[in-house]
């Protein structure tokens, strides 16, 4: 038996709602610029060489590594002093003069003190600049991300729109025809209208995302940047939330950081205690006086009767705990943003899992029950409308959890501080992970 018309247009649109997933945008914006195609990976080396961000937290490395150079440097210089006098009396006139050279000598190896306070507020900004790459990492990928979703979703409003574009067409027709109801007729304007106005929201969302994804790069947000998506990594099992926080509290740069402040201040408190020792002063001298040389020296050393250095001691004191105090407070958030991190990134794992399984399965067993209510004549506009709708929602849900996952995974990696391998949704729901 021939087939309708109208059965082969419902079967066509099953088959353009069905690939919405994996197509690519194909209705763009008017735009000046030609748009350029960019993977991930080369959006991250971008940021790396381009992002305001990171050349910030670079600039606070050069400064803590300027620190560890004046340090080093010992910061007394010697002294030089000339003298010259006229001498007169009894008719007779001399002129006396001398050379001095003088040099400020610390005592109780402050200078030793001095450079591993350095040292270690250096390590801390080396920890503090690592974590700066981690966070640049986690936004670039969270803007790759959404931007990658935008474009998906502007593929499924184009082929929703023109679906709907195809059974308005076709109502008008069987209207014509005289086969049709104007009340069909109506639903398929409206929903031709919808599908419009959906094209135009998500097309301007895809504007806003790769504006967005060029702003985190370092890049020009006029220029239009269009994410490439790569293959999904096989899924691995995920380690254990007892893990995870270990690994998170031995190794996160920005708690390591932390540490290393905390022994920066215990090295500075060790350092003001020794500045309560005054310095030795020694210097030479040479001098003529009445025809006469003299060669000799000095040595002194300033009595710490009023100034012992309490007000720097007590300062560094009260840093020294207050960095004991950041240190704690550091530990607790990291161990908290992994529990939300994971939890989050389980959740995301196991909606994406369940939904490529349901999305999938149930649009081709669909296609064959409404093939089959066609050919008997059972499916009307009303129920093609719903059907499709239902079928759209599905790929927009689909697309939403794939953001969803993506967006945990990075921030599971930041959370931790390594890279996080792709775990299998049905490990993820075990008690395991």
């Amino acid at each position: 038996m021939p087939r309708s018309p109208r059965l082969v247009w419902v079967k066509a649109l099953l088959v353009v709602v069905s690939t919405t997933a994996t197509a690519s945008a194909q209705t763009s914006a008017p735009e000046h610029n030609t748009p350029t195609t960019i993977t991930l990976e080369q959006a991250l080396e971008k940021a790396r060489g381009e992002s305001p961000a990171l050349r910030n937290a670079q600039a606070t490395l050069e400064l803590a590594r300027a620190d560890q150079t004046r340090a080093r440097t010992y910061p007394h210089n010697p002294q030089l002093s000339l003298t010259g006098a006229d001498r007169s009396g009894g008719g007779d006139s001399t002129t006396d003069r001398g050379v001095e050279i003088g040099q400020e000598i610390e005592t109780g190896g402050q200078r030793g003190r001095r450079i591993a306070t350095a040292e270690a507020l250096l390590q801390s900004a080396e920890e503090d600049f690592r974590y700066a790459e981690l966070q640049l990492v986690n936004r670039v990928e969270r803007a790759f991300a959404r931007a990658v979703a935008e474009e998906r979703r502007v593929a499924i409003a184009a082929s929703e729109q023109a679906l709907a574009e195809h059974l308005l067409t076709f109502e008008e027709r069987r209207l014509e025809a005289g086969a049709g109801t104007q009340l069909d007729l109506n639903l398929a304007r409206a929903a031709a209208a919808r599908g419009r106005q959906r094209v135009e929201v998500a097309l301007a969302q895809r504007a806003v995302a790769r504006a967005d994804l060029a702003e985190v790069i370092g890049v020009d947000p006029a220029r239009p940047l269009v994410p490439v998506a790569s293959e999904r990594p096989a899924r691995r099992e995920l380690p254990s939330l007892e893990a995870l926080v270990a690994r998170a509290t031995a190794s996160r740069p920005d708690l390591v950081a932390r540490q290393r402040s905390v022994e920066a201040a215990r090295r500075r408190v060790e350092l003001e205690r020794r500045k309560a020792r005054p310095n030795l002063r020694a210097s030479l001298f040479s001098r003529r006086e009445e025809g006469d040389d003299i060669l000799g020296g000095t040595i002194g050393i300033a009595i710490p009767l009023f100034d012992r250095n309490q007000g720097a001691i007590q300062a560094a004191l009260a840093e020294s705990a207050q960095a004991e105090a950041e240190l704690d407070r550091a530990e607790l958030a990291v161990r908290r943003s992994v529990v939300d991190a994971h939890a989050r990134y389980v959740a995301a794992a196991n909606a994406v899992t369940g939904l490529e399984s349901l999305v999938v399965g149930t649009l081709e067993e669909s296609l064959e029950l409404l093939e089959t209510a066609l050919e008997a004549g059972k499916v009307n506009a009303a129920d093609v409308l719903v059907l499709r709708r239902e079928l759209v929602e599905a790929q927009r849900l689909f697309v939403d959890a794939q953001l969803d996952l993506a967006e945990a995974r990075s921030d599971l990696r930041l959370a931790v501080g390594t890279p996080i391998p792709n775990t299998r949704a049905n490990d993820s729901a075990s008690g395991d992970s």
